[in-house]
């Protein structure tokens, strides 16, 4: 990719992101209205459903602020410190989204009645967090050096870890991860459409 077209992507992608933010932001207090009501109407099992699309949309919406910080800063030192923030919110959302879509979904999945084809979709999702760990492997290993390197008391070795972060690498392993995000939260508000539907049936 030449430099004019670099710049062209990344300013297409920093307004992308802007939306998606404005979008999510709108989101999630829709869901947290909806969430009220269903508490008063003693529905537990839609308050727990909207509370893992909840989950998903703040996972979401930070990893499209980091990477819209990132894209906007010069300076390197700058770009690194968002790199580092980006790459560490990255890693913890491929460590624990597995343990909201893993039995937990499966179980709030059974108690709402869902269709098989749900259960299998979430399924899918998790499984293909397993390509996305394998082509980012090696970033995914350097992330892990530098969490633990935010507790690193030695300046030397915290500077070492920190000089290692590429934050093209950073940002290449964020869009992957912000696309499964969304085919996550559809998949997520397809359920809720569905069961939202035979609630009011």
């Amino acid at each position: 990719m030449n430099p004019v077209s670099r710049v062209i992507s990344r300013a297409n992608l920093s307004r992308a992101l802007a939306r998606n933010q404005l979008a999510l932001e709108q989101a999630i207090v829709t869901a947290s209205s909806a969430k009220a009501s269903f508490r008063s109407a003693g529905d537990r099992n839609l308050v727990d459903l909207i509370s893992v699309c909840q989950y998903f949309q703040f996972l979401n919406f930070d990893l499209s602020c980091l990477m819209r910080d990132l894209l906007t800063k010069r300076r390197r030192w700058h770009r690194v410190m968002h790199a580092r923030h980006l790459a560490l919110h990255a890693h913890e959302c491929i460590e624990d989204s597995p343990k909201i879509l893993g039995k937990p979904l499966s179980a709030l999945l059974h108690r709402i009645g869902a269709e098989r084809g749900h259960q299998e979709s979430a399924r899918e999702l998790l499984q293909e967090l397993r390509p996305m760990r394998k082509k980012h492997a090696r970033e995914i290993r350097r992330i892990r050096h530098l969490a633990a390197a935010h507790r690193e008391s030695n300046a030397d070795s915290f500077v070492a870890v920190i000089d290692s972060i590429d934050p093209e690498s950073a940002l290449e392993l964020s869009r992957d991860l912000m696309a499964w995000l969304s085919n996550v939260l559809s998949f997520l508000t397809s359920v809720m459409a569905t069961t939202e539907a035979r609630h009011d049936a």
